[in-house]
């Protein structure tokens, strides 16, 4: 109802009468609910005060601004506390398993704590993030075939430092990324039926299989020799080989990150957010992968 048609609202509320009337555990909480109906779903929990979410945004912007100068090793230096202070970040506050699965939300409403999945607002923010990504990818791969139309002898020259990838390696890097990806899904279901062991196992192997394949991927351009000095064919490969790669680089990190946390029984079968996330985000990085290597391995033969 409208807050004018409640004309002792205000006072109702300091005394305790409406949703989340207090903090019985002394944690931040919130109330989750639907997009358009705001019905109550979740009491999310958020993390206290802390100095490392600051350190992370100085450190990121530290990156920007050391190579804008040229300070590259530097810059190195910044991403890697950029890298760490986010796992930190995550690994503390992120996902926590909490005291109880529900409780008392205030007006005789009962909420869970938790929420996994399409449930979650991690979820929800994964999945927006890598559209948003994906659209900038699409923007490269647009660029690729501007490229054809503008330049006759795009992707057709065959002098050193001009001629394409060949095409058994992108195959070979594709077919290790898709591996990451399935065994990424397989340790998802495997998890969430309760076999722990096995999806430890299948997450190990995706993260060997996801940076095998970045790996090949990025050194196609200089195992032929392709400069990208040279010509805008060998520079807009290069753009995408080393797009896929820098994700890949991600997702190996966040493969590694959840079988940490699975080690450290921060992740369970019932508490599945992180590989559910994770999983999601991989499901883009196949997409990306797979676009990447088709075109430049099967292209060039095609013109």
């Amino acid at each position: 109802y409208p807050i004018w048609d409640q004309p002792d609202f205000v006072r109702n509320v300091d005394e305790g009468r409406y949703y989340l009337p207090d903090a019985v555990e002394g944690k931040r909480e919130l109330i989750v609910t639907t997009v358009l109906d705001a019905i109550p779903i979740q009491i999310a929990r958020v993390p206290g005060p802390s100095w490392v979410p600051m350190l992370a945004a100085f450190a990121l912007g530290g990156v920007f601004i050391l190579t804008t100068f040229h300070f590259y090793i530097a810059a190195v230096v910044s991403a890697v506390a950029t890298l760490a202070t986010i796992i930190w970040w995550s690994w503390t506050s992120a996902n926590a398993i909490q005291e109880q699965h529900e409780k008392s939300a205030g007006c005789g409403l009962v909420l869970p704590l938790h929420a996994t999945g399409p449930a979650s607002t991690g979820w929800w923010a994964m999945l927006i993030t890598m559209i948003a990504d994906t659209t900038a990818f699409l923007a490269l791969i647009f660029g690729y075939f501007f490229f054809w139309t503008v330049h006759d002898d795009f992707a057709t020259a065959t002098s050193p430092g001009l001629a394409g990838p060949g095409l058994v390696g992108p195959m070979i890097a594709m077919g290790l990324m898709l591996a990451g990806w399935g065994l990424t899904v397989v340790a998802r279901e495997t998890n969430g039926a309760g076999r722990v062991t096995a999806a430890r196992i299948a997450l190990g192997l995706a993260a060997v299989s996801t940076c095998a394949g970045g790996t090949i991927g990025v050194a196609l351009p200089w195992a032929f020799a392709m400069d990208p000095t040279l010509n805008v064919y060998p520079a807009i490969v290069c753009i995408l080989v080393g797009w896929v790669a820098f994700h890949a680089i991600v997702g190996v990190l966040m493969q590694l990150y959840a079988l940490a946390r699975s080690f450290a029984g921060r992740m369970t079968p019932e508490h599945d957010g992180d590989i559910r996330n994770i999983a999601l985000y991989h499901h883009f990085l196949a997409l990306t992968a797979a676009t990447t290597f088709l075109v430049i391995g099967f292209f060039p033969r095609m013109v």
